[in-house]
């Protein structure tokens, strides 16, 4: 009886918070119906990680429009950092318009098209639809391209930061919203060990993040980091968006660190292997998965990677 009780609340608690998120989706339908009619949008108020595949996808949708990339205003930044792509940094808009599309199952207009895994709001539970492979959905089933357009995509930005990094200068990213952290002393050894290599090592970090002891702080913002890390020995990172970022708009040497088994579906919770930044740049990019009984071994492996990277061929 208890349980029956706790599904009827569940059940209007969910009625009630999708009928507050109407008016948000009946303003995000106002804004696509009468938007400028010579551009079209890809809503994508998503994480780094999505936004650069938006703007890598953008090349290939076919559309004489200008496209714009309509993201949360916390990425502005990015605006004039993604190659061709012309970003709307707005978060009410993006979020409103996301709204519309999810509430109504409106994933493309005539002048928009959805830049995420499609979503279903059935039986009144949002949830993703996965069908194919990580890289094979966004292709076919959110953007109806052709699933190798997204192969071979670098699009190394210009230069233009003030940061000035050589080949003995190594970039730690430990923070990554997306994956579970590794143990500190991981990133304390593995910092030893590139010392005795001779490398200097900076720690990527923002906001309330604190450098790996034994490192300098690197802090760099994602409309300068591309370029920033471009000419450094390494990007030791682990699994999040800025890899994505890197791999497509810098010359980074990218050395990433996965979880085994990562969940990104409740539905096929086994995705880690699909989802490889490799996808988007084949060269230049060195895989890991982090294991707690192997540290050592994966540390061997890492710091071998970072003295001798793969040979890249960026023409390709």
């Amino acid at each position: 009886m208890i349980t029956l009780a706790k599904k009827i609340v569940s059940f209007f608690m969910t009625v009630l918070f999708l009928l507050r998120q109407l008016p948000k989706a009946m303003r995000g339908r106002r804004f696509l119906r009468h938007a400028d009619p010579d551009v079209f949008y890809i809503v994508c108020p998503c994480s780094i990680g999505d936004i650069v595949v938006a703007s890598v996808a953008a090349q290939y949708l076919p559309t004489d429009k200008r496209i714009v990339i309509l993201i949360r205003g916390n990425y502005r930044s990015l605006n004039g950092k993604l190659g061709a792509a012309e970003c709307l940094a707005n978060s009410a808009l993006a979020r409103n318009a996301e709204w519309y599309i999810l509430l109504f199952n409106r994933y493309r207009g005539k002048n928009y098209i959805y830049g995420h895994f499609h979503h279903d709001v059935s039986r009144l539970r949002v949830r993703r639809r996965y069908e194919l492979t990580a890289w094979e959905d966004y292709c076919r089933n959110v953007y109806q391209i052709p699933t190798q357009s997204l192969h071979r995509c670098h699009q190394p930005i210009p230069s233009g930061c003030t940061h000035t990094l050589t080949k003995q200068d190594v970039i730690l990213c430990p923070y990554a919203h997306s994956m579970k952290p590794v143990p500190q002393d991981f990133w304390q050894t593995l910092t030893d060990r590139l010392h005795a290599c001779g490398f200097t090592v900076y720690t990527n970090v923002a906001a309330k993040e604190t450098p790996v002891p034994g490192t300098q702080a690197f802090v760099c913002g994602l409309d300068a980091i591309a370029a920033a890390v471009s000419d450094c020995a390494a990007v030791v990172s682990l699994r999040s968006g800025i890899c994505d970022y890197l791999a497509v708009y810098s010359e980074a040497h990218l050395v990433v660190l996965s979880r085994p088994q990562v969940i990104l579906s409740s539905e096929k919770p086994d995705r880690a292997e699909n989802w490889d930044v490799s996808f988007l740049r084949e060269d230049g990019v060195d895989n890991f998965i982090f294991e707690e009984s192997r540290q050592a071994e994966l540390i061997d492996g890492i710091v071998a990677a970072v003295q001798q990277p793969k040979e890249t061929n960026y023409e390709s």
